[in-house]
């Protein structure tokens, strides 16, 4: 794992609520083999697959949940990186959450929306926010009705992004092939991201080519993920009432001048 802390942080942080049973399937793509193993009561341990980032994993590990034949209200879906750089979300809104899941049936995350404000298109889905693939809560309703969690097929991404490094490059259109299946806003937001904006920005040349189609069609992906689900008849909400979320943070920054 690269947050070698990052699961034990997580167990620390969900056992505070002992209103829940928990049971933890850790999907672990440092190992390269078939693995299962039950390594404490109630932790499972399965090999990954990093094919298609934390959706290829997340796949694996619905399959696998499903041949336990384990029985669950709520799955919490969260890889490592979120518990390393942030657990407020654990640690203060879990319980919210959760019932939000459940009372409404629905797909319960964070957001990211386009800053410009306009539509972004894919596969016929229309939409200005996603719901991030880092951590959210899915209820058994939806879990039943998904086979995999990954949205975009190698075929339909080839129609978006050539396997070639293009040649004659003008403008950030010209590293897209000429598809509909995402319109221009969606391309920009792709290109302007990796290049620009992320905090592991690169150039685009032929020696990353391949990097960069696999973080777009992720990032395809991570949009594709809260609009399948809201295509399939169920809502996708925030982890808490965005007025909660704001007084805790109008607290936080009094305390903090308080304290300064």
């Amino acid at each position: 794992m690269k947050f070698n802390h990052s699961f034990k942080t997580l167990q620390n942080s969900l056992e505070k609520y002992k209103n829940y049973e928990f049971k933890y399937l850790v999907i672990d793509n440092s190992i390269n083999y078939e693995y299962f193993s039950e390594k404490e009561k109630n932790v499972f341990v399965i090999n990954g697959d990093n094919s298609e980032r934390e959706f290829s994993g997340w796949t694996r590990g619905l399959i696998k949940v499903r041949e336990l034949e384990l029985n669950y209200q709520v799955a919490l879906f969260i890889n490592e990186a979120y518990i390393a750089y942030n657990d407020s979300y654990i640690d203060k809104y879990f319980n919210i959450a959760v019932k939000r899941c459940l009372r409404h049936n629905a797909a319960v995350g964070l957001f990211d929306k386009n800053e410009t404000g306009r539509e972004l298109i894919s596969k016929d889905l229309t939409f200005k926010k996603w719901l991030r693939s880092n951590i959210v809560l899915l209820p058994n309703q939806i879990l039943t009705k998904l086979d995999s969690f990954i949205f975009i097929s190698n075929s339909e991404f080839e129609e978006i992004i050539p396997a070639e490094f293009p040649q004659n490059v003008n403008t950030y259109n010209d590293y897209f092939s000429d598809s509909i299946m995402i319109n221009d806003e969606f391309k920009f937001k792709i290109f302007n991201w990796l290049t620009n904006q992320w905090h592991s920005r690169f150039d685009l040349n032929p020696q990353n080519w391949g990097l960069f189609r696999m973080k777009a069609k992720a990032i395809i992906n991570e949009a594709l993920f809260g609009q399948t689900i809201n295509f399939m008849g169920f809502k996708t909400l925030w982890y808490a009432p965005r007025f909660i979320v704001y007084f805790n943070k109008l607290i936080r920054k009094i305390s903090i001048r308080i304290r300064n």
